[in-house]
């Protein structure tokens, strides 16, 4: 029993003490020197002459539906800036935690390269307001966004049933997600996914099974409680009078061709944000990084699970063309001409007009998606009788849609790369998953991975942590 303790010790949190050590650091030696700047000061500002309930409700009629994280933050700038050091570490580990636990990784290389990719993630994202005001805006409930997804994996895998007072718990994680409209965005698109397989699942692949079952039908019911809060939590963000208020002044103050844009014409621009910070931004070079983490272990899983030698060599093809774009190697005229198509519409809102360059940069947009996709459905087609490869799916589809959503708002641009910290973790959960389902026999081959991209994830770490 002792040794078997001791093998769950080092597999599991030996890499979290790795990871809890790295963050510490981050937080001591880097957030601890700039929290002085942003938009919690104007919070602070606020305490010293609204009190909290008047304060909420004046943003709730002219400003924003996030009760909850409004005040949170409101809270949290008036307490010593230790206090908030403290939350955000935990914050951190807590999500690591989580996706350890909620995507079962379990040997030993798996988390330590959890820990690796997760140190590629953009941390400076979350000052783009101040550290305060992003993380608690962004981070905090990416936390409770994961906490959500549980009773989709004790659904799809027949976990024991949760008791009365578990889904009250899980009731009020959701109310907290989904105070945050990208994930509530997310959640729907998931949990609507889901209730499609369970009604498929129900009458058209199990007919013979008894639908009266009881552990069908209670957790059948279990997912349409937490669905129905999602739906409410929508309508309560949709018909908040903040944020129509809101909408109005940033549109006139950032976007004021937005008001007479049509839906295509936003769907242009939801495209047009997604190459644009994959490749343009100038702090692009991060996400970047994490899509071609996901691409190379995407080829490696199929170069080892493949004999084709035409479809081994053709899933090289998608990271070379990324890292050629991604211009992390070098950069060429006919690609900063083509990614200057994404910017030119980004800066004079050319969209506003249906040209060649609107038409080239979707054509654009349309190969680089295939390209990112098509090793995943290689991945699919070799293991479509498995959960996890429609998952992988699921989940990149999701990251991509919750930047691409941001097409439909007039501060689409000015909200800057903390709006991309979900496709970030699509891409790091992804890669993750990937990495865990490489044969065990081919661990040299896992070492170098790990080895690999241990040298990159601290180079680019320490670059985080000093410049």
């Amino acid at each position: 029993m002792l040794k078997i303790a001791k093998e769950i010790n080092y597999k599991k949190y030996f890499p979290f003490l790795l990871f809890f050590i790295c963050i510490l650091t981050f937080h001591l030696f880097t957030m601890n020197k700039s929290l002085e700047y942003g938009d919690h000061v104007w919070y602070f500002k606020m305490t010293q002459s609204v009190e909290l309930f008047e304060f909420i409700t004046d943003r709730y009629k002219t400003w924003t539906s996030r009760i909850i994280i409004e005040s949170i933050i409101y809270i949290m700038v008036t307490l010593p800036k230790w206090c908030f050091l403290i939350f955000s570490i935990i914050n951190f580990s807590l999500v690591f935690l989580v996706i350890q636990n909620l995507f079962n990784i379990e040997s030993l290389k798996s988390n330590v390269f959890f820990v690796i990719i997760f140190l590629m993630f953009d941390f400076y994202s979350m000052n783009t307001a101040g550290w305060i005001a992003t993380i608690i805006n962004y981070l905090f409930p990416l936390l409770f966004l994961f906490i959500c997804l549980f009773p989709v994996k004790n659904y799809l895998y027949k976990k024991e049933l949760s008791k009365w007072w578990v889904i009250v718990i899980y009731c009020l994680c959701f109310i907290i997600a989904c105070n945050q409209e990208q994930v509530s965005a997310i959640l729907f698109i998931i949990y609507f996914l889901l209730i499609i397989y369970i009604i498929i699942n129900k009458y058209i692949i199990d007919k013979k099974i008894d639908n009266n079952d009881k552990l069908n039908k209670s957790n059948n019911l279990r997912i349409y409680i937490y669905f129905s809060v999602i739906i409410l939590s929508l309508i309560f963000s949709l018909t908040s009078p903040g944020n129509l208020s809101r909408l109005n002044i940033e549109t006139i103050n950032w976007l004021p061709q937005f008001k007479n844009w049509n839906l295509i014409q936003k769907f242009f621009n939801g495209c047009n944000i997604i190459i644009y910070f994959l490749f343009v931004h100038n702090r692009s070079n991060i996400t970047i990084n994490l899509l071609l983490v996901l691409l190379i272990l995407s080829s490696i899983y199929i170069f080892i699970n493949y004999k084709n030698i035409f479809i081994k060599i053709s899933s090289v093809i998608p990271s070379v063309i990324f890292l050629l774009f991604s211009g992390l190697i070098i950069k060429t005229n006919i690609v900063s001409k083509l990614l200057s198509l994404f910017e030119e519409i980004q800066i004079i809102n050319n969209i506003t007009d249906f040209n060649f360059k609107v038409i080239l940069s979707f054509f654009v947009f349309i190969i680089f998606m295939l390209m990112i996709f098509y090793n995943i459905i290689l991945i699919l087609l070799k293991n479509y009788k498995e959960k996890y490869s429609y998952i992988l799916i699921i989940i990149l589809i999701v990251g991509f849609t919750s930047v691409f959503i941001m097409g439909f708002s007039p501060t689409c641009f000015i909200s800057d790369t903390r709006t991309l910290i979900f496709m970030q973790f699509a891409f790091i959960i992804s890669s993750l998953i990937i990495f865990n389902k490489i044969p065990q026999n081919y661990k040299r081959t896992t070492s170098m991975i790990v080895i690999t991209f241990s040298c990159y994830a601290l180079i680019l770490f320490i670059y985080q942590l000093f410049f």
